[in-house]
């Protein structure tokens, strides 16, 4: 058994550890925020990065028998799983999380008159300039 003063020590390194584990699988939060929201290769890694860091904290905290350990272990990884998994979900368009709603329903709520890529096209009058 660790003294209470290496328990804290033990738990501070392990939300390092986990910190470490999803900078090393993971782009920051800042990049992933620039890339289409609900990136599937984004999705995936980070659950990867959530299992792995679940998995380190899980192990140290079993051999060390700490349950303050496993509880700052299991409160990083909480929080890094939900910022990466909101820096996935904000729209690049309009940099707010997207909500559910993809590029398509941005575009009809900026542009109600628009016709959506599902409806197709009317046949209307085309325009065009001869040069």
């Amino acid at each position: 058994m660790l003294t209470p003063e290496g328990n804290i020590g033990l738990a501070l390194v392990t939300g390092t550890l986990v910190v470490g584990i999803y900078q090393m699988q993971l782009s920051s939060p800042l990049d992933i925020r620039s890339v289409e929201a609900g990136d599937a290769d984004v999705e995936a890694q980070e659950r990867n990065a959530t299992w792995t860091a679940a998995a380190v904290v899980s192990g140290i905290s079993l051999i060390a028998k700490s349950p303050e350990t496993f509880t700052v272990g299991g409160l990083m990884v909480v929080a890094m799983a939900w910022t990466y998994r909101h820096a996935d979900q904000v729209s690049p368009l309009t940099k707010k999380a997207a909500g559910g709603f993809g590029v398509a329903d941005v575009v009809k709520a900026q542009m109600p008159g628009a016709p959506s890529q599902t409806e197709p096209a009317t046949a209307g009058p085309v325009y065009s300039a001869v040069i």
